[in-house]
């Protein structure tokens, strides 16, 4: 089990040495219900983004920095297809297993003995907060959930978009990890608010370039129509 286990997340976190960034974080197992769920999306996901990876990889690579981009992505597309698949065979044996060997040691722990005294110490420290200090908890807590539902609109906008829409959602997660988006609520917040501007801003902007182009021809349509009545006229023909 340790040694499979051990190869499968070693072929999974291969892919980061040479600058992939499209690598899963695998499901934590603690149990068999868990185990079994790793298990599946190692397999799903590992084939998916092997295969999908040969595409995406020279794309965002020659987006970025052209046809030097476009090399090094093809590399990592390659790079990444046998390593996830390989990953994506090996793995569910390993996770299977591990989650089996977890839910039999579930009853020689004290995890619940644990959960339940620190389920009681939050009781106890609540009844001891004051009123004010509860609600400004709850207040911070209630913006936390609303920035959270944000971003999941607005991830699950982009993904809804197809394969420009994923390219696009992968660039933004690079820049929000570079900003350090995730750090707290008010960083979540303006990433998204900055986000969000950019997108109405390239709205507009393709809107106006619409637009221009039906202006313009309907005024090439006006101009000839103008043209041949006056052509007409010369002719001493009724426009």
């Amino acid at each position: 089990m340790e040694i499979s286990l051990a190869i499968a997340q070693g072929l999974h976190n291969a892919p980061r040495l040479y600058g992939d960034s499209t690598v899963r974080r695998p499901t934590r197992v603690t149990g068999f219900h868990s185990g079994l769920r790793a298990a599946g999306e190692e397999f799903v996901y590992g084939i998916y983004d092997g295969v999908t990876g040969l595409v995406i990889q020279p794309y965002t690579g020659a987006k970025q920095d052209g046809l030097i981009g476009f090399i090094k992505g093809m590399g990592r597309g390659v790079g990444g297809f046998v390593l996830k698949d390989l990953a994506a065979v090996i793995g569910p044996f390993g996770y299977t297993l591990k989650g089996i060997h977890k839910e039999l040691r579930k009853h020689k722990e004290a995890t619940h003995f644990i959960r339940r005294s620190r389920i009681q110490q939050g009781r106890e420290e609540r009844q001891q907060i004051s009123a004010d200090e509860e609600k400004a908890v709850l207040d911070m807590l209630t913006q936390g959930w609303n920035v959270y539902l944000d971003l999941r609109h607005f991830v699950n906008e982009k993904k809804a978009q197809g394969i420009k829409g994923r390219l696009a959602l992968k660039q933004e997660e690079k820049r929000w990890q570079a900003y350090g988006a995730f750090e707290n609520v008010a960083r979540t917040r303006k990433a998204l608010q900055v986000s969000r501007e950019e997108e109405e801003k390239e709205k507009t902007a393709a809107g106006d370039i619409s637009n221009g182009g039906s202006s313009g021809s309907s005024r090439l349509k006006v101009e000839d129509s103008g043209a041949n009545g006056a052509k007409a006229g010369m002719n001493g023909q009724p426009t």
